[in-house]
């Protein structure tokens, strides 16, 4: 209870609201948290396995569309980054991405967060999530306790 305490005097100062509201919000956040981690205690860990499954695919199929030219010897392997991938796609939702983020929370968000996670090669960016999601959906050891 102190904890919370504390983190909501310390949210209160940066937020510029009270603490009472501060006190208030780290508890949703808190009840939220407690919810993700049931979630995916039961159902949520075959949902994330197969996640994994999907987004470690689109990794490979990325992965062998950007080393094919260097495998033939037509150019270097060159990662194309996922943005080049959006903006190809869909470059106006990129584009809305970008409003929405800018005008969302600060400018700077979008320039050194969200462009330089999607300025990843897109075999990374799927791999390194793909990775994640099997990790935290891996089947845990079950122990069994017996007390005399």
């Amino acid at each position: 209870m102190m904890l919370i305490r504390q983190l909501a005097h310390l949210i209160s100062r940066i937020l510029m609201i009270p603490v009472h509201v501060a006190t208030n919000l780290v508890r949703l956040v808190v009840r939220f948290a407690t919810l993700l981690v049931r979630l995916i205690g039961n159902i949520g860990r075959t949902a994330l396995r197969f996640l994994a499954y999907v987004l470690l695919l689109v990794a490979a199929i990325a992965f062998v569309a950007d080393a094919t030219p260097a495998l033939s010897g037509i150019s270097a392997f060159r990662g194309t980054p996922f943005s080049e991938h959006i903006a190809e796609l869909a470059p106006q939702s990129l584009i809305a991405a970008q409003k929405a983020v800018s005008e969302a929370t600060y400018p700077w968000v979008w320039a050194y967060g969200v462009n330089l996670l999607i300025g990843l090669p897109t075999f990374l960016l799927f791999g390194l999530a793909g990775t994640w999601a099997a990790y935290a959906g891996r089947r845990r050891k079950q122990i069994d306790v017996y007390a005399n």
